[in-house]
């Protein structure tokens, strides 16, 4: 029975946010977490709401909540992951990003994700291999293309990051990143007459 009344509250919830109801929405977590204290869904989607009121602390402790309720849910610690990357905890992100992985090994934001933690980290191997595996899950992504550019330009694999920028560019003519970083590639090998007709596209 308080399990039924949780799952009612929690499906209000989820109404009221789809309607930016952002306080009624808490407020049904809220109850939902009262019938049934380990709902780790209710805590994710509280963590949620609470990031939207500009509640972050908050949001961090709904999130962790969620994780040691449901230590495998994917979306809590994919969540969780974001907000510590946003917030500058690079490597408690990188560790979160990779329990997903390891639940779910294709699940293409956390691969993307963590390239993107790992080139930061000033970790350019390990960032080419999983922007690398993101492209293989979601191809023809010209952002990710530039990203994979930057992670082989940044191990002085110059031709490789050219071929990345240019693939970049053919998915989309206006990714001015990638324009720009094509362009100082081609500087970097001395083309620079290709370098000139690159920024001048």
């Amino acid at each position: 029975k308080q399990t039924k009344k949780a799952s009612k509250l929690f499906s209000n919830g989820n109404a009221f946010y789809q309607q930016r109801r952002l306080d009624e929405a808490a407020q049904c977590y809220r109850q939902a977490l009262d019938f049934k204290p380990d709902y780790a869904e209710a805590y994710n989607n509280l963590a949620t709401v609470c990031i939207e009121q500009g509640k972050k602390q908050e949001a961090i402790t709904h999130y962790q909540q969620a994780i040691f309720n449901k230590p495998n849910y994917v979306d809590a610690n994919l969540n969780l992951a974001n907000l510590y990357y946003q917030d500058g905890r690079k490597d408690e992100a990188v560790e979160l990003y990779q329990t997903v992985l390891k639940t779910e090994p294709n699940h293409p934001i956390a691969n993307a994700n963590l390239g993107v933690a790992y080139l930061n980290l000033q970790l350019p191997e390990a960032a080419a291999e999983y922007f690398r595996k993101t492209l293989q899950l979601t191809p023809n992504d010209s952002q990710l293309q530039n990203q994979l550019g930057i992670a082989l330009q940044n191990q002085g694999k110059l031709d490789e990051a050219e071929i990345e920028f240019q693939k970049a560019i053919q998915l989309n003519p206006g990714n001015i990143m990638a324009l720009n970083n094509l362009s100082i590639v081609l500087k970097t090998q001395g083309k620079l007459s290709e370098a000139l007709a690159c920024t001048e596209s």
